[in-house]
């Protein structure tokens, strides 16, 4: 090779490097890009196993992912005071799948087996805008408290008893709760579920002793020999609890036993079967025929064997006593005298109202997660409705044992497809009469559009024949069905302002005296009243109420004869709003009509479409205040946000021969306003843009004033966010002195808080600054400067000009790099080729 083509070959050679270098950087940083951009998670798992057995679960059911976690993602392990391993796990996924605000349930799984609950964890932006999970699960752990027995000496008593109950009161959900002791190598005891902090320690004990509870007998056995104890009192005693026991006398006991019946029941025959000291025991089982009838009956019961002043309960009815509950026992141990009070079972069926035909009826509208309240007359909540089916397999809301009354029946709690868009603040009328006949309030397609009682239904069909066993099966085969109406729909709009902001018509700007125009836009649902009806099988609806409040800031004035109800167009027949001036609050009055939707075999019912109202009212700002005024009804809200006023004042202090050629109208242009948010200056605009008409007024001398209003308070960008988040505007007046009066006059500027609802005070004073006197001649000769020789070179030597660095340090740093391997290769070949 000679020595050009080497050079060329050398050339070549430090050109790919180049090359090379730019082309991997990008692909270099690329990749780093996408590590960096990856989703992470992060888990704290509390449990007994060890951390790399488990498995982090996705989602839920057949389509859920499952991560293993491996060695490498257990970032921390240690094990806890109460045995458990507190695993810190990390490990990334790709950030695809997981957009900012998702929300996404993680479990965690050993083989088939669940660790912990369930947990949904909401996607979030870690600092550098990665996503990012974290997520804590902890395994249920029981805490084992130790029972132990004493006599009233406290001396330890053997024996061991069988498992019993024992009521104790919990310190947390401040409620008596009963736990079950039993038997074990440890001693006497019972499991409970323990919280723990995340350092493993217990939470204290919620557990204690309850008071004025009915505490159990325990019969102990030892060896061979069983003795019955009577528990005198509880006592807490180191993280468990001591009964303090004495031994009962076995008697032979009658007790007497009262059924009342408040309502009728029907007649069977069957076997009651009732417990000593909450233990059942064959001496107190009794065969008994009762017949269809209401009020008392009454029989003894004969036991021997007893245990002294052991109570007597029933625990359940007999099955054929289907269609009624236990209201209420109580045992009088004065007396031995256990009286026992039977109620009605009611189910009910609660739906919406489903375009169906009749043979999907009630079936159709039986849905589930309903919770219903029972309440009396008083007002006072009686029983609280528990999930079950009826006899048909419907999901259904069942009270146990109803006894003869007139109650109301609210809706606590609703399956959540019900909880937007429903009605669920409605109130059922239910009565329950001494012969157990069950009957609703309900609108009918003939009661003149006020609610009656009625069957269940509405119905006079065979099902409710006027005989005891229709009676019974009312509320049980012929379960009672609750309506629930769409709720309407109310939407608040500033329908006219001089200064609306946006386009949802939600904002405004305004200034006092001003008038602004209201609109409450309402959507009636067609299920509004509606009765359906099909012969004497059905004719039922209920009677809910269109209304909304609108409370009135105290800063606004209605104006008389402003507000109507207009619907298409025309003034409403069937509604009305009222204004109370006292209460400032203006109410729609719902005067609407039954409406009717007949349905059989072959028609659905037809639900009429809904019906739109405008509320339209006028207001006058009456005064501003710093604050919006925020009028709010349920889901919407309107804003008005109060303008900002200035009150500019010039005084001049001498120097009026200078002015005597100035117009003061016209010297206004002299000054500008700046907007100031926060420390930042974004704008500066001359006075005439926010000068009130007709507000210059000119006093004494050259003296004058000016208003300046419509000054907003928000940016428009600022007037969109929360209220929390926005940064109010302020203003600052200056003037620029013409040029004929630069110098002349000594500007000074006082800005005053808020003078009068709203308007701020700026005062300017231009003081006269006389003119300078020519000045003194000097009384000493001049002093004559040295003269300095031609040729004598400079006393400071000149700095020389600094030469502007500019390109790339990296780029030039490659350069050097480049040009030193040229170099170091030149030299070589001409060693080489030498």
């Amino acid at each position: 090779m000679n020595r050009k083509a080497a050079n060329l070959c050398l050339i070549g050679v430090i050109v790919a490097l180049i090359l090379g270098m730019a082309f991997l950087a990008p692909l270099a940083q690329a990749a780093g890009d996408e590590e960096e951009n990856g989703a992470a998670l992060y888990a704290t798992i509390y449990t007994r196993a060890n951390c790399t057995d488990l498995e982090i679960q996705e989602g839920t059911g057949w389509f859920a992912d499952s991560y293993e976690i491996e060695t490498a993602d257990v970032t921390s392990e240690k094990t806890l005071e109460n045995g458990l391993r507190k695993c810190e796990i990390e490990f990334g996924l790709e950030a695809e799948g997981y957009p900012i605000g998702k929300q996404i349930t993680f479990s965690v799984k050993k083989g088939f087996s669940q660790v912990g609950e369930s947990v949904k964890v909401k996607v979030e932006a870690a600092s550098d805008g990665t996503p990012q999970m974290r997520m804590t699960f902890k395994e249920k752990v029981s805490k084992r408290y130790p029972v132990t027995m004493s006599d009233e000496t406290g001396a330890a008593i053997p024996g061991a008893a069988g498992s019993f109950k024992l009521p104790l009161y919990n310190t947390a959900s401040q409620k008596n709760e009963t736990v079950t002791v039993t038997k074990d190598s440890s001693g006497h005891g019972f499991l409970k579920t323990a919280a723990y902090d995340d350092n493993g320690k217990f939470a204290p004990n919620s557990l204690v002793p309850a008071t004025q509870v009915d505490l159990p007998t325990v019969t102990l056995q030892d060896g061979g020999q069983k003795t019955p104890y009577s528990v005198q009192k509880v006592l807490a005693k180191d993280g468990g609890f001591e009964l303090v026991l004495k031994q009962v006398k076995l008697v032979d006991q009658t007790y007497h036993v009262t059924i009342k019946r408040p309502l009728e029941v029907l007649a069977e025959s069957d076997t009651w079967k009732f417990n000593i000291g909450d233990k059942a025991d064959p001496q107190v089982e009794k065969q008994l025929s009762l017949p269809t009838a209401s009020g008392d009956y009454s029989f003894d019961i004969s036991a021997s064997g007893v245990p002294e002043g052991a109570k007597l309960s029933l625990p359940s009815l007999p099955k054929s006593y289907m269609y009624y509950g236990i209201a209420e026992q109580k045992f009088d141990s004065a007396t031995n005298t256990l009286t026992v009070t039977l109620g009605k079972q009611v189910y009910i069926l609660t739906s919406n109202i489903d375009p169906v035909k009749y043979d999907s009826f009630a079936t159709e509208h039986a849905k589930a997660g309903f919770t219903l309240g029972l309440y009396g007359q008083q007002g006072k909540l009686v029983a609280t409705s528990t999930a079950t089916k009826t006899a048909y397999d419907f999901p259904a809301s069942l009270f146990k044992a109803v006894t003869p009354g007139e109650y109301t029946v609210r809706i606590e709690d609703a399956a959540p497809a019900f909880k937007k868009d429903y009605n669920l603040s409605l109130q059922y009328g239910v009565r329950l009469a001494e012969n157990g006949r069950l009957t609703m309030r309900m609108l009918q397609s003939n009661s003149n559009h006020e609610e009656v009682w009625a069957n269940p239904y509405g119905a006079t069909d065979e099902r409710f024949k006027d005989n005891a066993s229709s009676r019974a099966y009312i509320g049980y085969k012929t379960p009672l069905l609750l309506l629930i109406p769409k709720k309407p729909v109310f939407d608040k709009v500033i329908d006219q302002a001089k200064y609306p902001i946006g386009e949802d018509a939600k904002k405004a700007y305004a200034s006092r005296g001003d008038l602004i125009d209201y609109q409450i836009n309402a959507k009636i649902p067609g299920d509004h009243r509606l009765v359906v009806k099909y012969g004497k099988y059905v004719d039922m609806g209920f009677k809910d109420t269109a209304t909304v409040i609108d409370k009135l800031d105290e800063r606004l004035e209605l104006v008389p004869d402003s507000l109507k109800v207009m619907e298409d167009g025309d003034l409403a027949t069937d509604f009305e709003a009222r204004y109370n001036p006292d209460t400032r609050e203006i109410r729609l009055l719902d005067k609407a009509k039954t409406q009717v939707a007949e349905f059989d075999f072959l028609k659905a019912i037809k639900i009429p479409e809904a019906r739109n109202l405008s509320i339209k009212f006028q207001v006058k700002l009456k005064k501003l205040g710093k604050q919006p005024i925020y009028n709010r009804i349920p889901d919407s809200e309107t804003e008005i946000i109060p303008y900002l006023d200035l009150l500019v004042k010039k005084h001049w202090e001498g120097g009026l021969e200078l002015l005597k050629d100035f117009d003061m109208r016209d010297y206004i242009d002299n000054f500008q306003v700046e907007t100031w948010q926060g420390d930042n200056k974004i704008a500066t605009e001359p006075v005439r843009k926010y000068l009130r008409p007709g507000s210059f007024q000119q006093g004494e001398g050259k003296d004058f004033q000016f208003s300046l209003e419509k000054l907003p308070k928000y940016t428009l960008a600022d007037v969109e966010k929360k209220p929390e988040e926005r940064v109010a505007l302020t203003y600052k007046v200056t003037e620029n002195l013409p040029a004929e009066l630069a110098g002349k006059f000594e500007v000074s500027q006082v800005a005053q808080a808020e003078q009068n609802d709203g308007v701020n005070l700026v005062s300017f004073t231009n003081t006269f600054i006389p003119p300078t006197p020519p000045p003194t001649p000097p009384s000493t000769p001049p002093v004559t400067p040295p003269v300095t020789p031609p040729g004598t070179p400079p006393a400071t030597p000149p700095v020389p000009e600094e030469i502007v660095h500019t390109g790339s340090s990296s780029a030039a740093l490659l350069g050097i790099c480049a040009l030193g391997v040229a170099l170091g290769a030149t030299v070589i070949l001409r060693r080489r080729y030498r």
